[in-house]
């Protein structure tokens, strides 16, 4: 909450679900923080064939709703300049990569493996998603904006 210029590289996160009813983040930057990086991770959300409670996001900048007394500023956005890279994501059952309430994110060659895809949500958020390989599709929520460039969407 509130980092700026973290790098979180080179992980295996294997998300188990919670043991109540929630949404579930493998990897996140929140808080009005900045310039965050999310690179060449290994996130699985849950096994394949589980059955997890509530939903499962792979990657996120932002959301979280975090508290004006939490955030780094005024808190107008969750991350700014975040940049998510070359990471593998797999068996979320909501999207693998999440933009919300962030400005300014590049979203940079993912492999996406039975996610619903990227998001784009919650305004400011606008993101350019360029170069991912996903089974699912680029989505974005009124009031926000996004580019996208070159993304596949099927494995063939």
């Amino acid at each position: 909450v509130g980092a700026s210029r973290w790098q979180i590289v080179d992980n295996v996160v294997l998300s188990r679900g919670r043991d109540r009813r929630g949404d579930a983040y493998g990897i996140y930057m929140k808080g009005g923080g900045e310039a965050g990086r999310i690179e060449r991770n290994i996130v699985t959300c849950s096994a394949q064939g589980d059955a997890p409670v509530g939903a499962h996001v792979g990657i996120s900048l932002g959301d979280g709703g975090t508290g004006a007394a939490y955030c780094r500023g005024d808190c107008a956005y969750e991350h700014r300049g975040g940049r998510i890279v070359n990471n593998i994501v797999a068996h979320c059952n909501d999207v693998g990569i999440d933009v919300a309430r962030s400005t300014g994110a590049v979203v940079l060659h993912n492999t996406l493996v039975n996610t619903q895809g990227m998001l784009t949500r919650n305004p400011p958020s606008d993101a350019r998603f360029e170069r991912n390989l996903s089974d699912g599709r680029v989505h974005r929520r009124a009031g926000t904006s996004s580019e996208t460039h070159d993304n596949v969407r099927r494995f063939d």
